[in-house]
């Protein structure tokens, strides 16, 4: 029996940056074409700017952006760039319960 075995090369996602802030919210909107998210947190809504290098997760494998949708609960490692806010990394969480609104 001869077997050939093919190599694959799996892309593991970067870390944020040691600077890199961090949020958790409920995805209000995804702009796919202008690589944008809205996000609700605890503070009020907030738009990320979603580089083609940031590592997008759910459920630890990596996914495209527009698999993200409204109603998503995400973590968000981001940083300040020329006065933009830039999403790092987004984890979309499984439904915690998770609600900006709990007292």
């Amino acid at each position: 029996m001869n077997q050939q075995f093919e190599e694959t090369t799996v892309a593991m996602p970067s870390p944020p940056s040691s600077g890199a802030e961090r949020a958790q919210g409920s995805v209000q909107r995804v702009d796919t074409v202008g690589r944008e998210i809205i996000v609700l947190l605890p503070t009020g809504l907030a738009v990320f700017n979603v580089p083609c290098d940031c590592s997008i997760l759910l459920r630890g494998e990596p996914v495209k952006l527009r698999v993200i949708q409204p109603d998503d609960q995400v973590q968000i490692a981001f940083c300040s760039r020329q006065g933009m806010v830039v999403a790092q990394l987004l984890d979309v969480q499984p439904d915690s319960g998770f609600s900006c609104f709990k007292v």
